[in-house]
C-alpha cells in the first residue's frame, strides 16, 4: 500500500494521515499537494469501511478525514478513531468547499505557500497531474467549476491553472487574476 511506502521514504510513520474516498477523484487529489507538502501519505477508503491494512497504517495516528460525509460516511470515520490517535474532518459541501478545507488544513499546519494551483473540479486529469505541482510547490490544488475558487489570504507570487480553457475557462481565469 502506497502509504508504507511514504512512512518509510520520509521515514515517519507517526505523523498525520490523510483519509479521503477511493470511490471518486476529487477529495483525493485536492489531498494530493497538501499531503505531499506535509509529508503525510493518503490512504484511500471505501465508502463500506477500512481495511484492516489502512487501519494498521492509521494506528496511534492523527487521522484528517477528507471530505463530507457524502464522501467518507461517519462509520468510517469512526472506524478510524478506533484506532487513530485523533480523527478530524476537512470537509465541505461540495469538492470545490473540501479543496478549499484541505487547503486551509495544511495552512494550519503550517504550510505558507507562495503558489497555489488551481484545476476542474468536473474531471480528474489535469487535477491529477495539477496534484503533483502542488507537492512540489507545497501548496494545494483548489477545483474550479464555473466560477473561480476563493484564493487564500497570502502574497501569492503564481497562480497555476491545471489545463486549457475547454477545462478551466477563460472567465475563471481572469477572475482569478
Amino acid at each position: 500500500i502506497i502509504a508504507a511506502v511514504v512512512d518509510e521514504a520520509t521515514g515517519d510513520a507517526t505523523g498525520p494521515v490523510l483519509l479521503a474516498t477511493g470511490e471518486g477523484f476529487a477529495d483525493g487529489v485536492s489531498a494530493a499537494g497538501v499531503a505531499a507538502s506535509l509529508g503525510a501519505p493518503v490512504v484511500l477508503t471505501a465508502s463500506s469501511g477500512l481495511t484492516e491494512e489502512a487501519l494498521a497504517l492509521l494506528a496511534d495516528r492523527e487521522v484528517v478525514v477528507v471530505g463530507g460525509t457524502a464522501a467518507v460516511p461517519a462509520a468510517v470515520a469512526d472506524q478510524a478513531a478506533t484506532v487513530a490517535a485523533d480523527v478530524s474532518r476537512a470537509g465541505g459541501a461540495d469538492r470545490f468547499a473540501t479543496a478549499q478545507a484541505v487547503l486551509a488544513e495544511g495552512l494550519a499546519r503550517g504550510l505558507a505557500p507562495t503558489a497555489v494551483v488551481v484545476a476542474s473540479g468536473g474531471d480528474f486529469p489535469d487535477a491529477l497531474t495539477a496534484g503533483v505541482a502542488a507537492g512540489q510547490l507545497g501548496t494545494g490544488v483548489l477545483l474550479a467549476g464555473t466560477t473561480a475558487p476563493a484564493l487564500p489570504e497570502l502574497d501569492l507570487a503564481l497562480v497555476l491553472v491545471a489545463g486549457g480553457p475547454a477545462a478551466v475557462g477563460e472567465a475563471v481565469v481572469s477572475a482569478l487574476g
